[in-house]
């Protein structure tokens, strides 16, 4: 049975960190597992990556960071992409080497987009959340393949695919995605790539990857000349759609390339790009970046350096690959991915406690055939991971255990003949390949334990295979494999945790545990392991709630001698004893990051955390609407807290310092002429909400007290959750204490209650109170007893004006370009041949002029 009920391996170091002189410092690899195809986006001071994982599922893995150096699974954008024959493994079909391939990841107004391609479909992807940690995700699809494409969105608001082989393709895509853009951009921007790199090529330009950096637009892509390594290159240009000019951007002896640049909160530029690093599979290495006239150098002298200027922190790979006791409820840990769809009324964590049973849907050739080979990567440079399980349940003809996963595989196991039992070594090559049997050893109980050690060390890639019939004295079976990183799968090996059947379907096998760490001694000898068990991650509770804080706490070695509960940094209390818990009453609102530390008798620690949100009744602030027309101070937002009255990107704590309100939002007191304080330390994608009573329908000015000490600083503003105003441009005031009023003119408010909403769409910005007034320019309806209707608005077909005297008009795009001018002498319509879209109406008299948004739909 178990030694432990819920353990991970604590990787407190790695023998890949050669070179680390002070141990204290990030080396390269940054991450010594198969992470390709890396894409970046930076919201705030949270990276978050996508990365390829091709067949496996769940699929198209989201990582998070705060130091872009450790990171760990928090997410992924699909269970499964489709139900195909070779995604299910179905028909003596595969998708190896299939499945989704290199993603691009961005955040643009609030929304996470992450998209992806696949040729076992023939289509593309879009997934899109707010949430990028927890979902729910929407899926756009497209019956186009757009090959190692770059989603791109511009400061405009529009919207494109990069993409292609060495001829670089741009392509306008619609405002929601959903197809290409009549009449939009679709053309070539860069000719022939890779040229830049030389004329004589093993793979031309691809991996496209599209950024806009202080008003410059770079293309970056990585191709292979001919007797040199893997290059990255990179183009720029002035404009998105123009003349773009390029160069070679890294060309290192390692062969680092495929990535993009990402900057951090304090201007610091890095890029991370992946090499190939045989059977291990496709790596990541992290370089500095520094710019000069425009252009990036990458790396040291040219090189991958060994050694960062970032703190290692943690060290850890746990968030990426980690062990487990199967102890915890559906579902599994994130780490843990599927070859090829899952069929889940086959497996179960529930069917027996504390074990993953794998049931046998029908017969198969060999492993590679089978469904339910449940995965984790390996890691370099050596790494040894082993399994128990529990064959009693297996039939004859049945194979259950562990497997080194590539198209070369190998796999210790426990094969039924009969009612008899053996602990086989077996290999095979090959989807249709047949297995071969290389040693048994007769065994007589139900429990044995199996482990697989994986040698990179120089490319060694070696794998070798152990049984053991008590889990600590470990006896050799079977052959060395030699690993070989094989295109036919496209990925690193991988530890399989598998069973199949030959001759009738319904056996099954229980697996105990997966344990894994740099070698077998680090992977049986740990320290504490505590895991808070309520309440999930993400729980939310109304403030004044009590929260019932619960946790285990095991270890393989020693007893726990305590086990402590913290608000942050803030004790809350301990407990010497299982059960261990801690009831924190009447807790107020905020974000609360809880902490459990468990403490065993050597004085080995380990931690677990859960994030918890404690709201107030979502209500306007203080119980009152705010008037329109009126002004509004913008830190008189609503109530109800993180991600329902207001959303906060860091968890810092209110940077400004005032202590106006009890929450995560930046308020800091004021220097402006009005006021007392102001919201500060915005970061892009932060929003606020208000709830706002419009006292009359009608067309209004909207004015915006702001400051920013520096260009490119956005928002916008929603109400009910539609963008009336578009994109909002602040001056740069020359400082965070220098106010200018801006204001947007011609707003269409209907009467009645609404949620607004000001969306931050760039960092760092000011912004103090807004101001909503029912005077747009000369206001023809209000001083000239309403000579002047418009309806219906919004319209679809024609708009109709209706006046009583001589009127000029004109429709203009939101960038001031004018598509439609006339004479109005009574009754007309106007706008039949604008597309759909938002707009601004001009009408002149000689009485004034009135401006309104029109909308046609």
């Amino acid at each position: 049975m178990k030694t432990m009920l819920y353990h991970f391996f604590l990787l407190a170091f790695f023998s890949f960190v050669a070179g680390d002189v002070t141990g204290q410092m990030a080396t390269n690899p940054i991450i010594f597992a198969d992470v390709p195809d890396p894409d970046f986006v930076r919201v705030g001071d949270t990276y978050y990556m996508s990365s390829t994982t091709m067949h496996f599922n769940p699929g198209v893995p989201i990582m998070k960071s705060k130091d872009l150096v450790n990171w760990e699974v928090v997410n992924y954008c699909y269970p499964v992409m489709a139900n195909t024959d070779a995604l299910n493994l179905n028909a003596g079909m595969e998708a190896y080497s299939g499945g989704t391939w290199a993603s691009s990841i961005n955040y643009y107004k609030g929304t996470f987009y992450v998209s992806s391609f696949s040729y076992s479909t023939g289509k593309t992807y879009i997934y899109k959340t707010t949430n990028i940690e927890t979902g729910p995700w929407t899926t756009i699809t497209l019956n186009k393949v757009y090959h190692d494409h770059s989603l791109f969105f511009d400061d405009d608001g529009k919207v494109y695919f990069a993409y292609g082989h060495d001829n670089i393709q741009l392509t306008e895509m619609k405002p929601d995605l959903t197809g290409e853009q009549p009449g939009g951009v679709n053309k070539v921007i860069i000719s022939k790539a890779s040229s830049v790199a030389g004329s004589n090529m093993i793979l031309t330009a691809e991996g496209t990857r599209m950024q806009k950096i202080n008003g410059q637009y770079y293309v970056s892509n990585i191709c292979w000349p001919s007797g040199k390594g893997r290059t990255q290159i990179i183009h720029r240009s002035g404009s998105v759609a123009g003349t773009y000019t390029g160069r070679i951007a890294f060309q290192s002896s390692n062969g680092s390339a495929q990535g993009e640049y990402i900057d951090t909160p304090d201007g610091k530029w890095y890029a991370m790009f992946f090499h190939d690093h045989g059977a291990v599979g496709r790596i990541p290495d992290l370089m500095p970046v520094t710019w000069s006239n425009g252009w990036p150098t990458v790396g040291v002298n040219g090189q991958v350096p060994a050694t960062l200027d970032i703190p290692k922190g943690a060290g850890s790979l746990k968030g990426i690959i980690t062990s487990d006791e199967f102890s915890a409820a559906p579902p599994l840990k994130l780490q843990w991915q599927w070859n090829h769809n899952p069929q889940n009324n086959y497996w179960s964590l529930t069917q027996r406690s504390g074990y993953l049973r794998l049931t046998n849907e029908r017969t198969d050739a060999n492993v590679l055939r089978t469904t339910n080979t449940l995965t984790q990567r390996t890691f370099g440079p050596k790494c040894s991971g082993y399994v128990s399980i529990d064959v009693s349940g297996l039939k004859d003809g049945d194979y259950a255990g562990l497997v080194a996963l590539q198209n070369k595989y190998g796999l210790v196991g426990v094969k039924m003949t009969g009612t008899s039992k053996s602990i086989v070594m077996v290999n095979g090559t090959g989807f249709s390949g047949t297995p071969v049997e290389v040693a048994s050893v007769p065994v007589n109980q139900n429990t044995v334990y199996l482990r697989i050690d994986f040698d990179f060390t120089n490319r060694t890639d070696k794998a070798y295979f152990y049984y053991s019939l008590n889990g600590s004295t470990w006896t050799a079976i079977g052959s060395t494999l030699q690993m070989n990183y094989d295109l036919e799968h496209f990925v690193g090996y991988r530890f399989g945790l598998f069973s199949y059947a030959t001759k009738s379907s319904g056996g099954y096998v229980d697996f105990d545990f997966f344990r894994v760490g740099a070698n077998i001694t680090e992977a049986q000898n740990v320290g504490p392991v505590v895991s808070i068990t309520s309440p999930a991650n993400g729980t939310r509770f109304n403030a004044g709630s009590d929260i019932n804080i619960t946790a285990t706490a095991i270890t393989t070695a020693g007893t726990i001698a305590n086990v402590q509960f913290y608000n942050g940094n803030t004790l809350l209390g301990s407990d010497n004893s299982y059960p261990y818990s801690y009831n924190w009453m009447k807790v107020s609102a905020g974000i609360h990051l809880l902490r459990v530390i468990a403490t065993d008798n050597a004085g080995r620690t380990s931690e677990s955390q859960v994030s918890v949100t404690v709201n107030v009744p979502k209500g306007p602030f203080n119980g009152n609407s705010h008037s329109i027309p009126g002004m509004i101070e913008a830190e008189d937002y609503d109530e109800g807290g993180e991600g329902v009255s207001f959303h906060e990107v860091n968890t810092n704590g209110n940077e400004g310092g005032a202590t106006f309100r009890n929450d995560e939002v930046d308020i800091e007191r004021t220097g402006d002429v009005s006021g007392s304080f102001n919201i500060g330390y915005i970061l892009k994608g932060e929003w606020l909400e208000y709830t706002v009573n419009v006292t009359e329908t009608g067309i209004y000015d909207v004015k915006f007290r702001v400051a920013a000490d520096g260009t490119g600083k956005t928002f916008h503003v929603e109400m009910d959750g539609k963008d009336i105003t578009g994109v909002v441009s602040l001056p740069n005031t020359g400082g965070w204490q220098n106010w200018e009023t801006i204001a947007v003119p011609g707003i269409e408010l209907m009467k009645g209650k609404h949620v607004m909403r000001i969306v931050f769409d760039s960092d760092y910005m000011n912004l103090n109170w807004i101001e909503f007034t029912n005077e747009v320019i000369t206001d023809l309806e209000k001083e000239n007893n309403s000579p002047v209707r418009l309806f219906p608005n919004p319209f679809q077909e024609v708009l109709q004006i209706i006046c009583d005297e001589k009127t000029e008009y004109q429709i203009l795009d939101l960038t001031g370009r004018e598509l439609e001018s006339g004479i109005l002498y009574s009754n007309a319509t106007v706008g039949k041949s604008l597309p759909k879209g938002q707009y601004l109406l001009k009408l002149t008299s000689e009485k004034g002029m009135k401006a309104a948004k029109i909308l046609k739909q």
